[in-house]
């Protein structure tokens, strides 16, 4: 069966777990809107600890990044269907009752009951210096809101970060001559023309 929304097509290439962008995210500052058992972050750490709605069947995560990244994928694992709306660096005010799923910058559907987590590739060239990302998910299907609840058991974003490495080693090592002597300095078509003289 098909999905009846129109969905872009764009490559998807491969992930790995050595992508996983845990070590980027800030933890104490991820957010979860209607999440019963906080914090959310709770999910997101290894070993992954299951998160669920509060109230119906509707949650707002919001995930930000220590440093600016590139988000490839994200990997999720729930038990009943929903529909993911994701933004790319959300505006501040960004809550329950102003996440509108079509502002969103992509929008994916995740079905129920996956023994393991399901990935869900992103265009690359729209997850490009990411700060910050806000995922709703919410469960379209279901009728009776006081009784229906999402339960997410695993949640990873994978990627790679973008910003400069500034690890002890990693820094490039210049020398600058006060008074340098171009004898020094001999170009490769210096030795040429020496070589050829000869």
């Amino acid at each position: 069966m098909s999905c009846p929304h129109a969905h872009p097509r764009f490559p998807t290439v491969p992930t790995n777990p050595a992508q996983n962008l845990l070590p980027y995210i800030d933890l104490p500052r991820v957010e979860g809107a209607n999440v019963a058992n906080p914090p959310a972050s709770r999910v997101l750490k290894s070993p992954h600890e299951p998160i669920a709605s509060l109230y119906g069947p509707e949650m707002l995560l919001i995930v930000p990044f220590s440093t600016e990244v590139k988000v490839y994928s994200i990997l999720l694992q729930t038990d009943v269907p929903v529909t993911l709306a994701i933004w790319k660096n959300p505006p501040s005010h960004l809550d329950l009752g102003t996440a509108l799923p079509g502002s969103a910058t992509f929008h994916a559907h995740h079905p129920a009951h996956s023994i393991e987590p399901i990935e869900h590739h992103l265009p690359r060239h729209r997850f490009a210096g990411v700060t910050c990302v806000a995922l709703l998910l919410r469960w379209e299907e279901q009728m009776d809101f006081d009784n229906s609840l999402i339960d997410v058991s695993y949640l990873e974003f994978r990627g790679e970060s973008t910003s400069i490495s500034r690890a002890i080693g990693s820094l490039a090592h210049v020398v600058y001559e006060k008074k340098p002597q171009l004898e020094d300095h001999k170009t490769m078509a210096s030795f040429m023309n020496n070589t050829l003289l000869q």
